[in-house]
């Protein structure tokens, strides 16, 4: 069990950030809202969560487990692959961000149960 509940509240307030990011990544309107290009913007605040979250595995896997460790892994190569796609005009009416999407969404549930988990679980 990890002892140290600050890093846990730290992971929790950074995985909190991350969906509020991905909430922002799946407006129907994020090509109208954003202020700077895709990569430069969004980039900062996804890639670098997740990043941070991978990097302190220990903690990340007990708030969101095996399954929330490994789908964070997952959307930080996919968050690589669609990188780039800002240059088309109307990006977030192509099938590749549409699909993109619809796993950030998945992702964004499943991390927000599982901080709703822990929290009902060690707040009581």
């Amino acid at each position: 069990m990890i002892k140290d509940s600050n890093a846990l509240k730290s992971n929790i307030n950074i995985i909190n950030s991350l969906c509020n990011s991905l909430d922002f990544l799946a407006s129907p309107n994020v090509e109208k809202e954003i202020a700077c290009s895709l990569d430069c913007c969004a980039d900062t605040f996804v890639s670098g969560n997740i990043k941070t979250l991978v990097a302190y595995s220990d903690e990340t896997q007990f708030i969101v487990g095996d399954a929330g460790l490994k789908m964070l892994q997952q959307l930080d190569k996919a968050w690589g692959d669609i990188c780039g796609c800002d240059g088309e005009k109307g990006f977030s009416n192509t099938q590749r961000w549409l699909d993109f999407v619809d796993y950030i969404n998945m992702v964004n549930t499943f991390l927000k149960d599982a901080v709703k988990r822990h929290t009902e679980k060690t707040l009581g």
